[in-house]
């Protein structure tokens, strides 16, 4: 059986925007919703016409989605919920990505699968 993975992410930033305690443990979920920013500090846009178009501030996305609108941070604090990843490569390059921002440091956890006869 080929190995899967989860990325579990600690915080590490005290004073973070979304009310997560120092050092809470939580699991990568890219569409996890349970924390949140509290000051919406992106995402100003207007409608042209018909057309929506963003304010001039175009580098001003959330860190973790890039987008504009959405004001999650991608961990749940659920390992039931946590996105399972059958690539190493593609896990380690998540890790980069969250680590880079600096609200968590983030290690990889190898699941394990074991089989047992039924009793």
């Amino acid at each position: 059986m080929k190995d899967k993975y989860i990325l579990e992410c600690t915080c590490t930033n005290d004073g973070n925007d979304f009310g997560m305690k120092l050092n809470q443990v939580t699991y990568y979920n890219i569409n996890a919703q349970t924390f949140q920013y509290l000051t919406k500090k992106w995402g100003q846009g207007h409608f042209v016409g018909n057309i929506w178009a963003i304010d001039e501030y175009t580098d001003n996305r959330n860190p973790y989605t890039h987008d504009y609108f959405n004001y999650c941070v991608p961990v749940t604090p659920n390992i039931n919920n946590a996105t399972i990843y059958k690539n190493l490569a593609s896990i380690e390059k998540v890790k980069e990505d969250i680590e880079k921002v600096g609200d968590f440091t983030c290690r990889i956890l190898r699941l394990k699968t074991t089989v047992e006869p039924m009793e």
